[in-house]
């Protein structure tokens, strides 16, 4: 009986670890690919004489890595209004 209950919280944080691996990299490829869009937006707006980038960046710390980590019920794209921030609207994140 005692192996059964053991065995059965072994197997429960096993499964949430795994789980929370794969959100992590889900987050971090995620982040990495924001950062990457925002680069290339910047870099065009440079191109076009345009230098106030700094708020997308202000934008894109408004949410934490945690904050995306931990509300895994939410799906990723809901954290950030991404074609607003990469077409240059300063709308601000849907972060709630």
């Amino acid at each position: 009986m005692i192996w059964q209950i053991l065995l059965a919280i072994v197997l429960s944080v096993l499964l949430f670890n795994t789980i929370f691996l794969i959100r992590n990299n889900q987050v971090y490829l995620y982040r990495m690919g924001l950062i990457d869009r925002i680069h290339t937006a910047n870099l065009r707006d440079i191109d076009s004489d345009v230098y106030q980038d700094a708020w997308r960046w202000r934008q894109y710390e408004a949410v934490s890595y945690e904050s995306m980590l931990w509300k895994f019920w939410k799906p990723l794209s809901s954290f950030y209004d991404e074609e607003a921030l990469i077409r240059g609207l300063k709308t601000g994140s849907k972060y709630v």
